[in-house]
């Protein structure tokens, strides 16, 4: 008998503003801190740790869509002053 390993789908990192990732939204999926998204890129799946600014763009996102999501950095909000990491996220139509 010979065992195979499963692994999980390797992790996108947005490190600096500007960083993006595109390809077909296969959908959510439930993680450590809450929701995650996965991608099917050129290169295999990804997953996308959800954050809140993304999580709400998110929400209205069909799966099977081609998607684009953007790291536009942190931002400093208006109200309150505390930093938040915003995105961008782009649907083709």
């Amino acid at each position: 008998m010979v065992f195979e390993e499963i692994k999980g789908t390797p992790v996108f990192q947005f490190e600096k503003k500007g960083d993006s990732i595109e390809g077909t939204y296969k959908g959510p999926t439930e993680g450590k801190f809450g929701e995650d998204y996965i991608i099917e890129t050129k290169t295999g799946d990804q997953t996308v740790f959800g954050k809140t600014v993304l999580n709400t763009k998110m929400k209205n996102v069909p799966q099977g869509v081609k998607i684009k999501i953007v790291y536009n950095g942190e931002i400093k909000a208006e109200t309150g002053g505390r930093m938040y990491q915003d995105y961008s996220v782009f649907v083709d139509k």
